[in-house]
């Protein structure tokens, strides 16, 4: 009955959908897809299907701006069956603070693209992952937490975490440890944009203690070794 009631309503809000886009006439055109933008479209249209089997409604009715609980009727336990469907069917693991606030059908594909994201970005160096030392500061001036880890794609889900849960006011810092590039620093700081956005003050830069003791050793200065 419930889901009756939703399609009906959804029915009388429906407009009449404008003509398709015209498709591209040569293949060259269709090459031009990048394969973070297919595989954007490739895990969107997983969702899309997987909402809409588990809330009983058509694919065409999840439009960006529709409530999921208000006119689509989820309650609590539709909405735990589609955080296990995203797990179980789109390998996506979606934190319980992540998923309460999403409000519209959109949220909640800009949450699951963002981790699907986040976990398949390839990394800038052919050889293996950066190593980083990871700095999370709780305000005001509560502690940190400090990590020293090769920044794989779960390693990165584990920092962001962090940040995201530290709080209003967070910071995160990202030293890049050896001698990355430009590119490399780059990499980093758009791979923890999403971090950014939520409104985590998010720092990249590199090791300039260790800058500096190699700067040192070149020009035949002493170097700090510690207490022994």
């Amino acid at each position: 009955m419930k889901r009756d009631l939703v399609k009906g309503h959804l029915r009388s809000r429906r407009t009449t959908p404008a003509p398709p886009t015209s498709q591209p006439h040569h293949e060259e055109e269709a090459s031009d897809v990048s394969p973070a933008r297919s595989r954007d479209c490739d895990v969107a249209a997983r969702l899309a299907t997987l909402v809409a089997e588990r809330l009983g409604v058509d694919v065409g009715d999840l439009t960006p701006e529709v409530s999921l609980t208000d006119e689509l009727a989820a309650d609590s336990l539709d909405l735990a069956d589609i955080e296990i469907g995203i797990e179980e069917e789109l390998g996506l693991a979606l934190p319980q603070r992540l998923l309460a606030e999403v409000r519209a059908y959109g949220d909640l594909v800009a949450a699951v693209l963002d981790r699907s994201r986040f976990r398949s970005d390839p990394t800038p160096a052919a050889g293996g992952h950066v190593l980083v030392r990871a700095r999370v500061t709780r305000p005001p001036r509560s502690g940190h937490l400090e990590r020293v880890l090769w920044l794989t794609p779960y390693a990165a889900e584990m920092i962001a975490e962090d940040a995201l849960q530290a709080g209003d006011g967070a910071r995160l810092e990202l030293i890049i440890l050896s001698s990355p590039s430009d590119r490399t620093i780059a990499w980093v700081r758009e791979r923890f944009q999403m971090v950014a956005d939520r409104g985590v003050r998010v720092d990249v830069h590199r090791d300039h203690a260790a800058a500096r003791q190699r700067t040192a050793r070149a020009s035949g200065g002493p170097t700090w070794q510690g207490d022994r």
